[in-house]
């Protein structure tokens, strides 16, 4: 049997397998990245629209408390959108 990683959706708080995740993670030079996988600390948004629009609709910025940075929230909200929007492969 192997082991599958699972992590919790920010927004609905539901654990999903870490595959099925977007990940938004802090890289080395405080840079920020999303997508399926990569090193740094993360936190995972699960591919739901609903999810996204509750992280919108709260006044503090849950991305920078998580992740120990100052990010724009707005430009993160956007590209997640995009990614949102597209179709799952």
């Amino acid at each position: 049997m192997t082991h599958v990683p699972m992590r919790t959706c920010i927004a609905c708080r539901r654990i999903f397998a870490k595959n099925e995740l977007i990940a938004i993670t802090r890289l080395a030079d405080e840079q920020v990245a999303i997508a399926k996988t990569a090193f740094g600390r993360s936190v995972y948004l699960c591919r739901s629209q609903a999810c996204l629009s509750r992280l919108q609709k709260r006044n503090d910025n849950p991305f920078s408390r998580s992740l120990k940075i100052t990010i724009d929230k707005e430009r993160i909200f956007q590209r997640l959108n995009e990614i949102l929007t597209l179709p799952k492969l």
